[in-house]
């Protein structure tokens, strides 16, 4: 939750201690939003100063200011695959086990700074 994000970036940079780093990429978007309000509280500009990339691309991200860059796993191409996967398996079930990699995308927007990372 909220309140374990913030909790960590304050024993990781206490009152008085600087921010001193490039990026900071977060496990999910709302520990990225924490990330950003707290380096805001901090007087750290994003994405001009540090840039902020959260994972999940949950609706939100898109909205929020400035606009959170994020990984996006895909959930409906994955949910698509495991069902055919699931349905091929119950329709035979001697099927030997197999993969299926669903690549995930990186969402550029505005917090991971770098327009140019747009085009890709």
């Amino acid at each position: 939750d909220a309140d374990r994000y913030r909790a960590a970036l304050e024993s990781t940079w206490p009152k008085g201690k600087p921010v001193e780093v490039d990026a900071i990429f977060s496990f999910n978007d709302l520990g990225a939003m924490v990330t950003c309000n707290f380096l805001a509280e901090r007087g750290v500009r994003v994405p001009q100063d540090v840039a902020v990339v959260g994972f999940n691309d949950d609706p939100s991200a898109a909205v929020w200011r400035p606009p959170l860059a994020s990984g996006d796993r895909r959930r409906a191409d994955l949910a698509h695959a495991t069902e055919q996967m699931l349905l091929s398996r119950l329709a035979d079930p001697r099927l030997a086990p197999r993969q299926q990699t669903v690549s995930m995308k990186f969402v550029w927007r505005e917090s991971a700074g770098g327009s140019w990372l747009g085009q890709f």
